[in-house]
């Protein structure tokens, strides 16, 4: 199996699936992903297909549980005692499994109990297809005209016992957030200021190193507004995902209508490397008579990306 095969897992009495994707194809990193929701593997399945597109970090914007089997020697102390506490030896095996759960915008943790007990008859489920899949074979998730289709074990109850089959089902892809917070006065304001010939970018990237200033931990974002031929930055904003990665993401929209306010700037054209950021701009944009494009390649943003987070990540960025 390769690592962009997923099918989905039904638990009884929950509204939510798993999606697993199994690693080692290649020999190099053995692992299985749990991705958590439909639109997790819906933006899962955005990465596989424009993985020209992929940024560094869009992995970490999906929530998921990973199980990878690595060396005794990647195990953290907790996971260590834990192995031990099962009775287990952590000598004469090659291979153990390091748990963790990522929450968007937040380092990897080890999951709670609550998660890890809800993960059993997921995992049961996913030996179940592997073992399968060396002699079957299965439609997994793909995009279809009538939405997202694809394998699906579900779990029914009969006579009060719980039966697994095999099954093949639709869902709607999530075509954008649901709500993009702004206000008319912004765009109002906006309209007014006399336009530039102004070609902007604007790019929307996690900083890879966490802050523990807030309970959880979390990776600090930048939004950032540059002007495409001269390269200079008009704005920047720090956001963080509290109280979630969601909330945060949506308010980009009003920050960046604040940005182009602030400093006066009516542009002709607004691009943009990222299918999120525009679907965001799209909602608050719309009123307005500035151009918005998706382009993969921002040469000046994501230069001065580059540059802001090689200073965010050093000591004197931090203080």
């Amino acid at each position: 199996m390769y690592e962009s095969e997923l099918f989905g897992i039904q638990l009884p009495g929950s509204h939510i699936s798993w999606f697993p994707s199994i690693m080692g194809s290649a020999g190099q990193f053995y692992a299985i992903s749990f991705y958590e929701g439909e639109e997790a593997a819906q933006h899962f399945l955005s990465i596989q297909e424009q993985a020209s597109a992929v940024k560094a970090f869009d992995i970490l914007m999906i929530p998921h549980i990973m199980i990878a089997f690595q060396d005794m020697h990647s195990l953290e102390q907790n996971q260590r005692k834990r192995v031990k506490s099962f009775g287990n030896s952590l000598s004469g095996r090659s291979k153990w499994p390091v748990l963790s759960q990522l929450t968007p915008g937040h380092p990897p943790v080890l999951p709670e109990d609550q998660k890890l007990h809800e993960l059993i008859p997921v995992l049961e489920q996913t030996l179940h297809v592997v073992k399968r899949a060396k002699t079957e074979e299965f439609a997994f998730l793909s995009r279809r005209r009538e939405g997202i289709s694809g394998f699906f074990r579900v779990c029914e109850t009969d006579n009060g016992m719980e039966k697994w089959q095999d099954a093949y089902l639709t869902f709607q892809p999530v075509t954008g957030p649901v709500n993009v917070p702004f206000s008319l006065n912004q765009i109002q304001v906006l309209n007014r200021i006399p336009k530039n010939n102004l070609i902007v970018e604007v790019v929307f990237s996690l900083i890879p190193n966490p802050i523990s200033d807030m309970i959880p931990e979390y990776y600090p974002f930048v939004l950032l507004l540059v002007e495409r031929k001269s390269g200079h930055i008009f704005q920047f904003d720090i956001l963080t995902p509290h109280p979630n990665f969601k909330e945060m993401y949506s308010s980009t929209g009003m920050k960046f209508l604040d940005a182009l306010i602030k400093k006066n700037i009516h542009p002709l054209e607004v691009r943009v490397n990222s299918v999120r950021l525009l679907q965001i701009l799209k909602k608050v944009l719309a009123a307005t008579s500035i151009r918005l494009s998706y382009q993969k390649k921002l040469p000046a943003a994501e230069d001065a990306l580059e540059s802001l987070i090689h200073f965010m990540s050093s000591p004197q960025g931090l203080n």
